[in-house]
């Protein structure tokens, strides 16, 4: 979703990327985040879009856990 001239990752532009993916499919897999994190601000918005957010059965991913996303079956 990027112009040619773009060499290197911003915030900014990792974003859009990780949105413009994430337009694309169902669901995401998130296998961890930390408190406060843009991840954790990344996954909530993508539950409350409706998406389904998977991430990893440990104890380090129950943030997402509470915020909604649903255990991956190993």
């Amino acid at each position: 979703p990027f112009d040619d001239p773009v060499r290197r990752s911003t915030v900014h532009l990792a974003s859009a990327r990780n949105r413009f993916v994430a337009a694309l499919v169902g669901s995401l897999l998130i296998p961890y985040a930390a408190r406060k994190s843009r991840t954790e601000q990344f996954a909530a918005e993508m539950l409350a879009e409706g998406k389904t957010v998977y991430t990893l059965p440990d104890p380090e991913s129950q943030l997402l856990v509470d915020l909604g996303a649903k255990l991956l079956s190993l």
